[in-house]
């Protein structure tokens, strides 16, 4: 098997991700998020008493604020499929 790369275009520069501080930025940014989220929704619940979903959102916010920055930043993906030698 061949391995596959699959690159995005840079819409940063492409020494963005390579930077500490950047990566601590999109970090901080995930962490602020989800307490803002949090209080929210805590609002919301002592308002209405519908409990909303705190676990499914931060899920969504791991992922996704990552990807996004991947994305933005143009970093190559690549997969590596192991494979197997004849005996």
């Amino acid at each position: 098997m061949a391995v596959s790369t699959v690159t995005t275009p840079s819409v940063v520069n492409d020494k963005i991700w390579n930077n500490p501080s950047y990566r601590e930025t999109f970090f901080q940014v995930f962490i602020l998020s989800l307490v803002i989220y949090y209080h929210k929704a805590k609002n919301k619940q002592g308002e209405t008493g519908v409990q909303p979903l705190i676990f499914l959102v931060s899920l969504g916010l791991l992922f996704s604020i990552p990807a996004l920055a991947l994305i933005l930043t143009g970093t190559p993906i690549s997969f590596d499929f192991p494979e197997a030698e004849p005996i």
